[in-house]
């Protein structure tokens, strides 16, 4: 009877632990599951969806070169020198990069703390690259006024002129060519200031993930002038091994800048 007894509460503790371990089994398939990151389904969206006032069009910079227009702001003081040679790169008519080796800004990326953070996130990389440092994503979304619904370019652009150490106005150009991308990218690395580009894309090509409206840096372009290099940070969100930055081509990029209804960027 005794030797009965014990082996039934033998079986008993064999069958509870049996148990555990299912559940302990069940639970890591379930963290497991979840860790598994759907990127055809991931999406992100940073953008208030306001188009910028202050954005500069190609009738706008021809103007503003031949005296004829005082449409920038304070910020912008048209008698800056080197602001007027950043338009004028724009006004040519050709690229004026020969026999180029390409080039790149070594860009850190600071990984979006909220799902709507790409603009303060944005502002931070481009600041933290010019100056070596910068204010938290909090503070620089306080500042632009950052909502739920995401950041807006002008109030990016005007704390960036606000807070920059060195290098000319930052503008924001209206629908650039494919060709004026280019050249807004080669004056980013040459001068050593990040372009800001504000893009919708979806989950095809080199993009990883979709956005209805997202911001980020682009940084570097390949001697050929066909790739151009970007700074996301959003990327590690999608993919956490990535290094934050990831090439993309010319047309990629032009398209993305395009199929965002506000249709512009600055640098």
């Amino acid at each position: 009877m005794l030797k009965k007894r014990f082996l039934t509460g033998t079986l008993t503790v064999v069958m509870i632990a049996s148990m555990g371990t299912m559940a302990f089994a069940n639970d890591l398939k379930a963290i497991e599951s979840k860790s598994k990151i759907d990127t055809s389904a991931l999406s992100v969206s940073g953008d208030a969806g306001h188009v910028s006032k202050s954005a500069l069009s190609e009738a706008d910079i021809k103007a503003i070169l031949n005296g004829k227009s005082n449409k920038l702001s304070s910020r912008s003081s048209i008698q800056d020198n080197s602001l007027i040679d950043k338009l004028s790169v724009l006004s040519q008519s050709k690229v004026a990069r020969s026999a180029s080796s390409g080039g790149a800004l070594g860009v850190k990326v600071f990984t979006q703390e909220r799902n709507y953070y790409c603009g303060p996130a944005t502002v931070k990389q481009t600041l933290h690259y010019i100056n070596g440092s910068s204010s938290s994503q909090n503070t620089i979304a306080n500042a632009i006024g950052t909502t739920s619904a995401g950041s807006d370019l002008e109030p990016m652009v005007e704390y960036i002129n606000d807070n920059k150490d060195y290098g000319s106005t930052y503008v924001i150009i209206s629908q650039p060519s494919k060709s004026k991308i280019l050249r807004m990218v080669e004056y980013a690395v040459d001068h050593e200031t990040p372009v800001v580009c504000r893009l919708r894309f979806k989950r095809t090509g080199s993009w990883e993930y979709k956005t209805d409206g997202h911001f980020l840096n682009a940084n570097g372009y390949n001697s050929y002038g066909d790739e151009i290099l970007l700074t996301d940070p959003n990327i590690k969100n999608v993919r956490p091994s990535a290094g934050g930055s990831y090439w993309v081509t010319l047309t990629e990029l032009y398209n993305a800048t395009n199929d965002h209804f506000a249709q512009e960027m600055a640098y």
